[in-house]
C-alpha cells in the first residue's frame, strides 16, 4: 500500500530532522508532503529544496525529490491555507500526519502565540478528520503531535506520560499554549482520531556537528552569562536538566512511529542521562572564558540587586533556573526504544564542547576574558 505522510513545520529545527529520519526509515513506496509557507520573501519550495541540496548528495537528490511534494499553506488557516478543492484532494491521499509546526518563544503575549500553537493544532486535527472521514481514504492511520514536557508547567513530583491537567500553573505563554493544544488533542481523540503525542525535553544541537537553529533554553542563558554583567544570579545549581540532541530525538520518534504499538499514546522523549545546571554552566564558563556567576536559589536571592536590562535579559529564564522537584516518567517510550536497541547519549563535557564550538562558529557566543562590568 502506498503511504503519504503530511508534515507541518518541516523547515523548523526538529521538523527537518524528522524528515531526514522518516526518509531513512520509511519504505520506498512512502512519500512525504511538506506543508510550509514563504518566509522573508523566499518561497517554501526554495527553502525546502535548499535543505535537500545542503544535506544530500547530487546522486541522492533526484530520488528524494520524487518522494517529496511541497505545498504552500499555513496551519493558522482553515484547510491549512489550501482551497477547498486542493484540501479535499489531499485528504484522499494522506495516510499519516506529523504536526511539528509551533512557535517557541517565551516572551510573547498569549494572543500572539495561540494562533500558531493552539488554533494551528485544531486546524491540523480538523484536516485529519477530513482525511479519516473521506470515503476514498480508508488507510488513514494516525496524527503524530509534537508537544513538550513543558506542559507540566509548575508541577512538582513525577509527571507521568498520561498526565496533562494536574492543576499546574505555567512559567510563560509557550507552556500554556502547548498545554491548551494537548487539551484539544484529547478532545479530538474522543472524536475517534488516533493521535500519538511526543513530548521532548530540552532540544539541543546535532550530536555529530553541534548544528542548531533554535537557541533558546540552554543556549540563551549561557549567551547572557557570557556578557560578563552578572556576579550573582538567581539559580539552583543542583537542578537537573534533561537534554536531547535533535538527531537522536528525531530517530527516536521515527522508531516509535514505525514500531508496533497501540495508538492514542503519549510518550515522554527524555534522556536517561541528566546533568546539573552547575555542570552545564561551569563547563560553559571555562569554554567561553567568562567568569561563572555565583548561583543563589531564588528564595534566597535579593531581587532588588537585579535591575534594568540585567533583569530584563534574565527574567524569562529565571523560572527554568529555579524550578526543581519535577521528573518525567518515560516508561512507555523507554520500553519501545530499549526493545529496539536505542540508547540516548550521555551529556558529558565532550558533547557540551561540541555544542559550544558551534556557537563560536556562528558567532552566537564569543570568548570573553574581561572583568564583570
Amino acid at each position: 500500500m502506498t503511504k503519504k505522510i503530511l508534515i507541518t513545520g518541516g523547515t523548523g529545527f526538529l521538523g527537518w530532522y524528522l524528515i531526514k529520519s522518516l526518509l531513512k526509515d520509511m519504505d520506498k513506496d512512502t512519500s512525504l508532503v511538506l506543508l510550509g509557507r514563504s518566509k522573508e520573501g523566499i518561497c517554501v519550495h526554495s527553502r525546502i529544496e535548499k535543505l535537500l541540496k545542503d544535506n544530500y548528495s547530487e546522486e541522492e537528490y533526484p530520488e528524494l525529490k520524487e518522494r517529496i511534494e511541497i505545498i504552500e499553506g499555513s496551519i493558522t488557516q482553515p484547510n491549512l491555507g489550501m482551497g477547498n478543492e486542493q484540501a479535499e484532494k489531499l485528504a484522499e491521499e494522506i495516510t499519516s500526519i506529523f504536526h511539528s509546526a509551533a512557535l517557541c518563544d517565551f516572551n510573547v503575549p498569549y494572543e500572539n502565540i495561540a494562533p500558531v500553537n493552539v488554533t494551528g493544532t485544531r486546524n491540523v486535527l480538523d484536516f485529519a478528520l477530513m482525511c479519516r472521514e473521506n470515503k476514498s481514504n480508508e488507510s488513514f492511520e494516525s496524527v503524530n503531535h509534537i508537544s513538550t514536557v513543558a506542559v507540566s508547567g509548575t508541577y512538582q513530583g513525577a509527571f507521568h506520560e498520561d498526565f496533562l491537567d494536574q492543576g499546574q500553573g505555567f512559567k510563560n505563554t509557550y507552556e500554556q499554549s502547548k498545554f491548551e493544544a494537548e487539551k484539544i488533542v484529547h478532545a479530538y481523540r474522543a472524536r475517534g482520531l488516533n493521535i500519538n503525542v511526543f513530548r521532548p525535553s530540552v532540544i539541543v544541537g546535532d550530536s555529530k556537528t553541534g548544528y542548531a537553529i533554535n537557541m533558546k533554553v540552554i543556549y540563551q542563558p549561557i549567551h547572557i552569562f557570557s556578557l560578563g554583567i552578572y556576579r550573582q544570579i538567581p539559580a539552583r545549581g543542583s537542578i537537573k536538566y534533561n537534554i536531547v540532541p535533535v538527531d537522536f530525538l528525531a530517530d527516536a520518534i521515527s522508531l516509535i512511529y514505525h514500531s508496533s504499538h497501540p495508538h492514542n499514546q503519549t510518550f515522554h522523549m527524555t534522556n536517561t542521562h541528566e546533568v546539573t545546571g552547575d555542570f552545564i554552566f561551569q563547563t560553559a564558563s571555562e569554554f567561553f572564558e567568562y567568569p561563572d556567576p555565583v548561583r543563589i536559589p531564588l528564595d534566597e536571592f535579593d531581587m532588588s540587586t537585579l535591575r534594568g536590562f540585567r533583569k530584563l535579559l534574565l527574567s524569562p529564564y529565571i523560572p527554568y533556573l529555579n524550578h526543581d522537584g519535577v521528573s518525567y516518567d518515560n516508561k512507555r517510550a523507554r520500553d519501545i526504544l530499549e526493545k529496539n536497541a536505542f540508547q540516548w547519549p550521555e551529556i558529558d563535557k565532550k558533547f557540551l564542547h561540541l555544542l559550544f564550538q558551534f556557537c563560536l562558529d556562528i558567532n552566537f557566543i564569543t570568548p570573553r576574558s574581561g572583568l564583570i562590568l
